[in-house]
């Protein structure tokens, strides 16, 4: 895709906000907002079309699959790679997740979704054995196409909202034979579920751009209607994000269950590059 022409105030705020602390910025230091203007950081109602893309969504949502995704960040100022594989029931809103950064100071986080909460582990300074709750709809993502702690329902609601939708060929995808659509992402589904400050430092880009941050959204269906593959990529001021979700063994069976209630904590707050 096209890469997007951003000045030298937006750049760094972008990259910090798909980055996180890697490339050495803070999205809210002096220099980073020169000349972005204040807004204010009201969500945008997501519509959802209907093409094959969202159709295919809705199949899935049904099922229960095994999910592997891969995260990839790429710039000049560093980077990393990380994924989260495990079951995931979509029709029972359930599942167990684990999330892996190779390197990181914390390299793994185990998530449990069950009963319209999220356990995670660890996260911050609990002590060891203890998980965090919180609940289901309350969680946020702190980073540009990051799905709020690796929820595999969020990307499916992302694809589901692709415009433009073309038919770009057939190719298999281990194995199984699919259809390959491409498309495009608008701001609302690029801001969904995005903590405030985030949001209101995206917000500014856009009305400083005075158009939509590039964001590009593939999805592979198979001959049955379901997704397989979904990927999400967008390049802005020299810096990569790649997000792909694949979904195989369709109706799996998924055991998820939530940890003891004494074995758990509380907390409002689940910013980090492990849990988005």
């Amino acid at each position: 895709m096209r890469r997007s022409t951003l000045t030298a105030a937006t750049a760094p705020l972008l990259a910090a906000a798909l980055l996180g602390s890697l490339v050495g910025c803070s999205a809210d230091s002096g220099g980073d907002t020169d000349g972005l203007d204040e807004v204010s950081a009201t969500p945008l109602p997501v519509k959802v079309p209907r093409t094959p893309v969202s159709a295919a969504t809705a199949a899935s949502g049904k099922s229960s699959a095994k999910v592997t995704e891969r995260i990839e960040v790429r710039s000049d100022k560093g980077g990393f790679k990380m994924t989260v594989s495990g079951g995931f029931d979509m029709g029972r809103d359930t599942g167990k997740l684990t999330a892996r950064l190779p390197g990181g100071a914390i390299d793994h986080m185990d998530e449990v979704f069950a009963g319209g909460k999220v356990y995670l582990q660890p996260l911050g300074n609990l002590k060891k054995g203890k998980w965090a709750v919180i609940p289901r709809d309350q969680t946020q993502a702190h980073y540009l196409l990051r799905a709020p702690v690796n929820d595999p329902e969020h990307v499916l609601r992302q694809i589901s909202t692709l415009r433009k939708v073309k038919k770009a060929g057939t190719e298999k995808i281990d194995g199984t034979a699919t259809t390959h659509y491409t498309g495009t992402l608008d701001h609302a589904t690029l801001t969904m579920r995005l903590e405030a400050g985030t949001l209101a430092k995206v917000d500014a880009i856009r009305k400083k751009q005075g158009k939509d941050l590039p964001v590009a959204g593939d999805a592979w269906v198979d001959d049955e209607g379901r997704i397989r593959r979904v990927r999400i990529t967008s390049t802005m001021g020299g810096t990569t994000a790649l997000i792909t979700m694949d979904l195989t063994d369709y109706g799996t069976p998924v055991k998820a269950e939530a940890p003891e209630k004494s074995a758990t904590v509380p907390t409002e707050n689940t910013q980090g590059l492990l849990p988005g």
